[in-house]
């Protein structure tokens, strides 16, 4: 099987900046509906708000990306992987900072908590996890994309030899099954930490 073959449909959703999108879980049981929070400025992109919702429409986690009234991040494209386990997104800086930056999150159905894709590779490597390529998804549950990681491959996560681009960027393909495993830290799934973040780097480029 080719990689583009097994590749899960994901929908790009950059041309529907302001409308609110819903995204059913291949079983059928769970939504993701992300939501836009209107921008209080004509510039700039709304940041999103992503609701998971069961099949009788209970609230089972949610994730706010806005920071300020006029930052924060906007979902580019969005899926589930193929077994319903992980909704899987990709974003970008909704004022337009940093355009090579593509902060990643997942949604696991087992834990009902979001997660950050950088956060989660800073924590197993102890070193930068930016995220710079968009996403893909593979059946039944890899995620594939690029970061600035240079760690080394191991069973669930593979890291491409390759550097590309500027900042010397490798691909690598992870198998969220075995990244959900890892995950023993409430605090990679907090909201609070992240926007503070996130208000610090904004404060440094003023």
């Amino acid at each position: 099987m080719t990689l583009l073959s097994g590749l899960t449909a994901l929908a790009l959703t950059l041309n529907g900046a302001g409308l609110d999108r819903s995204y059913r879980s291949p079983d059928g049981q769970l939504t993701a509906t992300i939501i836009s929070k209107k921008q209080t400025k004509p510039y700039g992109i709304d940041a999103s708000r992503i609701e998971i919702r069961s099949r009788s429409g209970r609230l089972l986690a949610e994730r706010d990306h806005s920071i300020f009234p006029n930052q924060g991040l906007t979902v580019a494209k969005a899926g589930w992987t193929r077994d319903s386990r992980f909704f899987a997104y990709v974003t970008e800086e909704s004022g337009g900072h940093q355009p090579w930056h593509h902060p990643s999150f997942f949604y696991s159905r087992r834990r009902d908590r979001f997660y950050s894709l950088e956060r989660a590779l800073y924590a197993l490597d102890g070193g930068n996890g930016a995220v710079t390529g968009w996403m893909e998804l593979q059946a039944p549950c890899t995620l594939l994309t690029s970061a600035r990681f240079f760690g080394k491959s191991r069973p669930g996560l593979h890291v491409s030899s390759a550097e590309s681009g500027d900042f010397n960027d490798r691909a690598i393909a992870i198998d969220l099954r075995w990244l959900d495993r890892q995950l023993t830290s409430a605090a990679l799934s907090t909201d609070a930490r992240d926007r503070e973040l996130l208000r610090r780097e904004r404060m440094a480029e003023r």
